[in-house]
């Protein structure tokens, strides 16, 4: 009977060290390897700022002091805008490797715009606008290359942003549908990690990159 049982107990080892082991090298975090990755990053000029206010980035001389064909003393002397800034496109992501080639992530993007306007007459400041944008989006990350210490990636990510324009006159809220694509991205680092990413999408287009850290 002990032989039979001490063979028993051999074999039902052996089957869970073969499915532990199995189970280990498929997951993403087998030999100590981190699954679970945050970071933070900038990208330049948000083009979906642009698509959502339509009159705060572009308004055309009509628009701003009448038509050709109108009062020109209301044309010299019609209030105007001063330079555009922007705070750049802030990004918090956070992501969750589901297999050695696949993360699912999330982030949070958010960018400020603002400008001051300006009396016609006699040039004093009259006021600030400004306009605000956030999205929280899902994102599918896919990894082409997985080294140690680099990692080429792409991703893609949608929702919808929402937007805000306001001034000392009136308030205005919008939602537009938000796609962005990373046809190439690029990491250094093991833990502690910096990116770069070149992106397409009403987000940005152009590059972004930041700081992250995996655990």
């Amino acid at each position: 009977m002990k032989p039979y049982f001490n063979y028993t107990l051999v074999v039902m080892l052996s089957v869970l060290a073969t499915f532990f082991c199995s189970d280990a090298s498929a997951h993403p975090g087998y030999r100590g390897e981190p699954r679970v990755e945050i970071k933070a990053g900038i990208s330049g000029y948000p083009i979906i700022s642009a698509i959502a206010s339509d009159g705060f980035l572009a308004k055309t001389y009509e628009e701003v002091v009448g038509p050709m064909g109108g009062d020109i003393l209301k044309r010299l002397y019609s209030d105007y805008e001063g330079d555009l800034y922007s705070a750049g496109n802030l990004y918090l992501g956070a992501g969750y490797r589901l297999t050695k080639w696949f993360t699912l992530s999330g982030y949070l993007m958010y960018n400020q715009m603002w400008r001051n306007t300006f009396n016609g007459a006699d040039g004093s400041r009259k006021g600030t606008q400004w306009s605000h944008i956030v999205a929280l989006s899902p994102e599918a990350k896919f990894t082409f290359m997985n080294k140690r210490y680099v990692q080429l990636y792409g991703s893609v990510a949608f929702s919808l942003a929402f937007y805000k324009e306001e001034d000392s006159s009136f308030l205005d809220y919008s939602a537009l549908p938000h796609i962005q694509t990373v046809p190439f991205g690029i990491s250094t680092g093991r833990r502690f990690f910096g990116f770069t990413e070149f992106g397409l999408g009403t987000e940005f287009i152009g590059f972004r990159a930041g700081l992250g850290v995996r655990f």
